[in-house]
């Protein structure tokens, strides 16, 4: 048990240690950058969801004028 302790306490001081030395500007920078790429990978998604509508569109329009021609 105190083995396991003993490795837990020092990973939380090594935790705990480098974010004691981040200042709030430190923080900020940290956050903008998890939310710019979280914005990229939610655009990308939706870029590809729009990408794949439109292509079934493009089927179905060419199937209608198939069928209507």
């Amino acid at each position: 048990m105190d083995k396991h302790t003993t490795w837990l306490a020092y990973i939380w001081a090594l935790i705990s240690g480098i974010c004691a030395q981040w200042t709030l500007n430190d923080y900020g920078a940290l956050i903008g950058i998890v939310l710019g790429i979280g914005t990229f990978l939610v655009n990308k998604h939706y870029k590809k969801k729009s990408e794949q509508a439109q292509a079934r569109q493009a089927a179905a329009m060419e199937e209608r004028n198939r069928l209507i021609a």
